[in-house]
């Protein structure tokens, strides 16, 4: 990544407020277990997406446009590689910007900060989808040749940099949302925005 300290100040957002609450030994009325809980749920389908994806990439695409390669005689060429890859970072940003949404809506506090911890772990997941995707291409001889077979890629700088393409994308897409639930919120019932009214527990 060209600017790391972005990276870092993104995920800052919802740790500081994170060890703040634990000092305070409030952390659990914080929405940091959700975030946690539905980014990953959305981070699983992703992974899910990613052993689908080569199936289906084979069963529509021809061998012969999987077997093309980029022309270099030609700017910014599209080819299968690139649109393979492209799709399944299409399938992982939509799945932030609705684990977002489902986070955002269900808090009451916090939400940018649960939002980007929602966003940065179906990144995660993402990113180890991606790793997934690549293992099944090999094993289903996606372009008509496996020299790797079944072998996973490394995991090297090419495959982690996808981390904060994941993470940065996403959430410019989760801001609108996070922006319009939290309109909403603010222009509802008293007794919603405040909590249950004192004399309502029954």
């Amino acid at each position: 990544m060209d600017n790391p300290v972005l990276l870092i100040a993104l995920n800052l957002l919802w740790a500081v407020p994170a060890m703040t609450l634990l000092r305070r030994r409030a952390g659990e009325s914080a929405p940091f277990g959700t975030a946690l809980m539905i980014g990953g749920v959305a981070g699983l389908a992703v992974v899910m997406s990613a052993v689908a994806l080569p199936f289906i990439e084979r069963a529509v695409v021809p061998l012969s446009v999987r077997r093309a390669t980029a022309d270099p005689t030609r700017f910014a060429t599209p080819f299968f590689g690139v649109v393979s890859v492209n799709v399944y970072v299409a399938i992982g940003v939509l799945a932030q910007v609705v684990a977002v949404a489902v986070v955002v809506a269900r808090s009451t506090r916090l939400r940018a900060a649960a939002a980007v911890l929602t966003a940065a772990t179906t990144a995660a997941l993402s990113v180890v989808g991606l790793e997934v995707t690549f293992t099944v291409d090999r094993c289903i001889k996606i372009t008509g040749t496996a020299p790797h077979g079944c072998t996973p890629p490394p995991v090297d700088a090419f495959l982690l940099n996808y981390f904060p393409m994941f993470l940065i994308e996403g959430l410019i897409l989760a801001v609108p949302v996070v922006l319009l639930v939290s309109l909403l919120a603010a222009s509802g019932p008293p007794d919603r925005r405040a909590g249950r009214l004192p004399g309502r527990d029954g």
